[in-house]
């Protein structure tokens, strides 16, 4: 073969490699986030704080990962500018996130709280902040293996921090009366939060009537905050047994939903009630 043909051959094999490069047919592998490990951990300079990232490149690193809330983990840190209840989400990502926080050193880390994010839903916590603390952030994919060098599967991420309201943690029923007229009951009382709230309350009355009873429930939202908030529920019996003036008992369970997130239940059991007669 001439001079002239190898080198021929050569610039042909160099023009079918690049090609190949350029169409695509040799394998080309994503590049790990550039928050994939806690020590480039994305900061969060103020709040609302709201980050985009493809995560299916990122991996799991047991020397910093907890298995058991999430693994292939990127990272996001942030000091606390005031003492504050603030939510972390992961709302509008397109894969089930998990998420993690953190407080410490990046070589010694105390796990504040975790939400794996295995119900599907997008994972959320949210918790009191302490002014000049340093908080980490691990947002990883649901349910890892853990094993070192996972990576994946991932997907596209939407981390955020803002500040919210603190969840209900004071949340009352009261019963006050019972009216009966014409065998049915008009049950009236009140319900209060701590903080504005929206509460939903069932009461149900039951009056022994022999060795029968009658039975009547009623339910039904109601918007509360620290002053009481009156509601009336109208019972009519669901066993055909009439209410009467007299002795009775009721159950009054309720949970109440703050606008800024979390809940609290109440529950009276078996309390008892004087049935008035009412016109």
């Amino acid at each position: 073969m001439s001079d002239l043909t190898r080198l021929r051959t050569l610039a042909w094999g160099v023009a079918l490699a690049t090609a190949a490069a350029l169409t695509g047919a040799s394998p080309a592998w994503a590049a790990a986030p550039a928050n994939d490990d806690i020590s480039q951990a994305t900061v969060v300079p103020g709040l609302p704080f709201t980050d985009t990232v493809d995560t299916r490149e990122a991996s799991f690193d047991p020397s910093t990962d907890n298995a058991a809330c999430g693994a292939a983990t990127v990272w996001y840190r942030w000091i606390a500018s005031a003492d504050d209840f603030v939510r972390f989400d992961t709302v509008g990502s397109d894969y089930p996130a998990s998420l993690a926080v953190y407080t410490g050193e990046p070589s010694d880390l105390s796990l504040l709280e975790c939400n794996d994010g295995s119900f599907g839903l997008p994972a959320e916590i949210a918790r009191q902040v302490e002014a000049g603390v340093t908080y980490f952030i691990a947002a990883g994919t649901c349910c890892g293996g853990g094993e070192a060098g996972q990576v994946g599967p991932g997907g596209n991420l939407v981390f955020r921090v803002q500040q919210t309201v603190p969840p209900v943690t004071d949340f009352a029923v009261a019963v006050d009366s019972g009216v009966v007229s014409r065998g049915v009951v008009t049950v009236q009382g009140t319900v209060t939060c701590d903080q504005p709230a929206t509460s939903f309350v069932e009461v149900t009355v039951r009056q022994r009537r022999g060795q029968r009873s009658a039975e009547g429930v009623g339910s039904g939202l109601i918007e509360c905050g620290p002053a009481p908030t009156a509601w009336t529920f109208v019972l009519e019996s669901s066993t055909g047994i009439r209410f009467r003036p007299g002795d009775a008992a009721y159950d009054a369970i309720g949970s109440a939903y703050g606008h800024g997130g979390g809940f609290t239940n109440t529950s009276m059991i078996d309390q008892p009630l004087r049935l008035r007669p009412g016109g």
